[in-house]
This record gives structure tokens, C-alpha cells and sequence, in this order.
């Protein structure tokens, strides 16, 4: 029993891995990371202030990034971001469920 439990421990951080790696990529390939750096405020919040925010309302950021949702994260930055929505709210829900796993798993 207690293989099994090692065994699907090991499934698990290997599928959660992968996410935030195929995550990384999308983010990086959308242009993200023109603006949004991991730990601090450039031009665009931090990452990991956006994942600190969105910590417990993953559908919450998955809706602002599909353009259905105010911004709750320096919204006087908003225009910035608003073209790139153009880019993220085009992503299909696999693709952005990957996205908003990378996001999020920068808050650690």
C-alpha cells in the first residue's frame, strides 16, 4: 500500500510539472513575458503578485483572462493588458487552464 501511495504521490508532481512547463510555454510564446517578470513590478504586476491575489479563485482568473472579468490586480495598468487579452481569451480551456497553473504555481 504504501508503494501505491509513493507511486500516485509521484504521478501527481510529474502531471503538476508538466502543466506549469507547458504553462511557461504558452506564457512565453503569448509575449507574456514582455511585461509580467516572475518577482517584481515592471511594467506589468509581478507574477507572483498576480498568483498571490488569484490564489484562491482560479475561475476568477481564468474569466479575466478569457475577457469576462474586471481586473483585480493593478487595474490602472489595465490598458496595457487589454490588446494581449486579444491573445489569451482565444486560448482553449486546456491551453488556459495550463497558463493559469503556471501563473499560479509562481506564488511559492
Amino acid at each position: 500500500m504504501r508503494v501505491l501511495y509513493t507511486l500516485l504521490s509521484i504521478i501527481i508532481l510529474v502531471s503538476i510539472s508538466m502543466a506549469s512547463t507547458e504553462g511557461e510555454k504558452i506564457f512565453k510564446e503569448k509575449g507574456c513575458i514582455a511585461c509580467h517578470h516572475p518577482e517584481i513590478d515592471t511594467v506589468a504586476p509581478a507574477l507572483k503578485k498576480i498568483a498571490n491575489v488569484y490564489k484562491h479563485d482560479k475561475e476568477a482568473l481564468k474569466k479575466f483572462l478569457k475577457g469576462k472579468a474586471e481586473p483585480k490586480v493593478d487595474p490602472a495598468r489595465f490598458s496595457l493588458m487589454k490588446p494581449q487579452l486579444n491573445d489569451t481569451k482565444h486560448l482553449s480551456d486546456k491551453e488556459l487552464e495550463k497558463l493559469v497553473e503556471f501563473i499560479l504555481s509562481t506564488q511559492k
